[in-house]
């Protein structure tokens, strides 16, 4: 069985093309407006991608409490996510 290698770069692309998917798809479904499905669903698949992310390294994990406090995360880790995705920060 072989070793396969992925470098950070390669793991930025695919939770981009990820990222990009699931816009499309919530855009294809009617899911353009910012109803309570759409948000739902933004933030969830957000959500996994910024897990993957950590899973990968590619980012640090935020530590807080509180429903509030873990939602705000969530948003931060995602922007934060889909910046680095989109060139800023291709080490």
């Amino acid at each position: 069985m072989g070793l396969e290698v992925y470098y950070p770069q390669d793991i930025r692309n695919a939770l981009l093309a990820a990222e990009q998917a699931s816009r499309t798809a919530l855009l294809a479904a009617g899911g353009g407006e910012d109803n309570e499905f759409a948000r739902g669903y933004r933030e969830g698949y957000g959500a996994a991608l910024v897990t993957m992310a950590l899973a990968f390294g590619l980012m640090e994990p935020y530590v807080c409490s509180g429903d509030h406090q873990r939602k705000q995360m969530l948003v931060n880790e995602r922007a934060t996510l889909v910046t680095k995705l989109d060139g800023v920060d291709h080490a």
